[in-house]
């Protein structure tokens, strides 16, 4: 198929050392049956063969389109792929993760049948050779899904949402410089804040394969930075609406998290002092009853028993897990 200019979905994936995922996730967007698209691969400076099976493909097809970059994290490569993307609608795609052949033209049929700025639907989440289907119906007001998504109900990635370009074109949505983790809840936050007409397709085409250490293995001090400079930006967007209360607080509460509930980044002061939040707050938020007493004595400064009763619930976790296997 010719090459088009203009084509109807501009796909980004970010890429970043991903030799032994790409192939499986470029194969499943060249055999959709929808064909009127580009595909932008953006090398986030990959240190091993990434670079050149991003060529390979441009040379391949001409429909693929590759930006070499040195290494920025996820987040400022896809800001440069939303600045070079050329089509109607865009959506995103993770290297290590593949997605159905009739994703695209399904998508685009019913943003083109409902004439919604927005389209969502489920995803497949893979692990360990298991697989479900994540239900995504949070119905299609953009209220709902805003709300949905800042009590992470509604999953805030961008590689289940066909999403109309002039949206963020139009209203200079970018992603945060230097933020690489809940880039894609704040800037998915920040394009249904625009209202458009939003539809829920309830089908699962997209498969996120999760790996065994990709949350553990994550966590440090920068990553919380970036989720509570996240849960401030989304909070300063929504502050002029009371519907949206308890889903700042409850985000600025999951933003810190780690702060108070993960032995290696255990840090109460920092927990208490950054994003603030009075009492009061606290308790009306939807958390369970346990972690809001953690956090209210956190917030009042009884922190001395925290830290030890964190391991110990940790270790009494990996205990019965163990006890778990050795039945099986």
């Amino acid at each position: 198929m010719a090459y088009s200019s203009n084509p109807k979905i501009s796909i980004i994936i970010p890429v970043y050392n991903a030799e032994k995922t790409l192939s499986r996730c470029i194969d499943s967007i060249l055999v959709q049956t929808f064909r009127d698209f580009e595909l932008l691969l953006i090398d986030d400076g990959s240190e091993d063969q990434s670079g050149e099976m991003c060529e390979n493909y441009a040379r391949q097809d001409n429909r693929v389109v590759v930006f070499h970059k040195e290494n920025g994290g996820v987040g400022s490569a896809r800001q440069v792929g939303i600045e070079n993307v050329n089509g109607q609608y865009t959506i995103h795609a993770d290297s290590d993760d593949y997605i159905d052949a009739n994703m695209l033209s399904e998508l685009y049929a019913c943003a083109e049948r409902t004439k919604a700025g927005i389209v969502y639907c489920d995803f497949i989440m893979e692990k360990n050779g298991d697989s479900h289907i994540e239900k995504q119906d949070f119905g299609e007001s953009s209220v709902e899904c805003i709300y949905s998504m800042l009590m992470h109900r509604m999953h805030g990635s961008l590689w289940n949402k066909l999403i109309a370009t002039s949206i963020f074109k139009e209203n200079r949505i970018n992603f945060i410089p230097g933020v690489d983790v809940w880039e894609d809840l704040y800037f998915s936050i920040c394009c249904f804040s625009q209202h458009p007409e939003i539809s829920y397709l309830d089908k699962a085409y997209y498969h996120y394969v999760e790996r065994d250490d990709s949350l553990v293995s994550s966590i440090s001090y920068r990553r919380i930075e970036g989720q509570i400079l996240v849960a401030q930006k989304i909070s300063i967007l929504l502050s002029d609406d009371e519907r949206f209360n308890d889903g700042i607080v409850f985000t600025k509460l999951q933003s810190k998290n780690e702060y108070l509930f993960y032995g290696k980044t255990f840090d109460s002061k920092k927990w208490k002092d950054e994003l603030p939040l009075a009492n009061e707050q606290i308790i009306r938020a939807k958390i369970p009853f346990g972690k809001k007493v953690f956090c209210l004595l956190a917030n009042s400064g009884f922190t001395f028993c925290h830290k030890p009763a964190l391991l110990l619930n940790q270790f009494l976790k990996r205990l019965v897990r163990k006890t778990k296997r050795n039945f099986q």
